[in-house]
């Protein structure tokens, strides 16, 4: 990273919920795309919005408003699996939260409210909300199976518009330049 000061001093002036443009971000797929991302946000606020929105809802409204054409069955195990998984994750002991919640938060340093370095790797994730997103060059994907169960899972949150659907974590390597333009700190990769 050649202007490491900048981007820290950029991540100081981000008080409350910011945004960060990430301009040439290339994913595993090989896709390159500038992603613009909500930052610096309360997760467990949103988690907790998540959580009641599948609480007071039900499989036969899902299925009344889904393009997809899944047996009701599958929709009512999949949205009781999501809010076992949901209700876990919202606790505030770490120990009560699923397998997976637990890995991802020994695996990092948190060095900000959306920002932390992989143990493993020591490169820095920037973790955010997707707000927008531009494809420069199309990435090469591979084919994936899922089970009616999962799909039925991403149709629940596509649905619902939880926002748990919108967070993603970038993967940050190389960082070309940084600057400020208004409130939006904007990193070229």
């Amino acid at each position: 990273m050649n202007d490491m000061r900048k981007f820290f001093d950029g991540i100081q002036n981000l008080n409350g919920a910011k945004f960060i443009t990430l301009n040439g971000y290339v994913n595993e797929a090989g896709e390159v795309a500038n992603h613009n991302i909500l930052v610096n946000i309360n997760v467990m606020n949103a988690k907790k919005t998540d959580n009641a929105t599948l609480h007071n809802t039900s499989a036969e409204i899902i299925k009344s408003k889904s393009t997809k054409n899944f047996d009701l069955a599958i929709f009512n195990l999949a949205l009781a699996e999501l809010i076992i998984s949901s209700d876990k994750n919202i606790s505030e002991n770490i120990e009560d939260r699923t397998a997976q919640s637990q890995g991802q938060t020994n695996a990092f340093l948190q060095v900000g409210k959306g920002l932390k370095i992989a143990k493993e790797t020591g490169l820095l994730h920037i973790f955010g909300f997707k707000n927008q997103k531009k494809v420069i060059v199309p990435g090469v994907y591979k084919p994936v199976k899922s089970s009616d169960k999962t799909l039925a899972k991403k149709e629940i949150t596509k649905v619902l518009k939880l926002r748990s659907g919108k967070f993603h974590t970038f993967k940050i390597g190389n960082i070309e330049s940084v600057k400020m333009e208004g409130k939006t700190l904007i990193i070229n990769l």
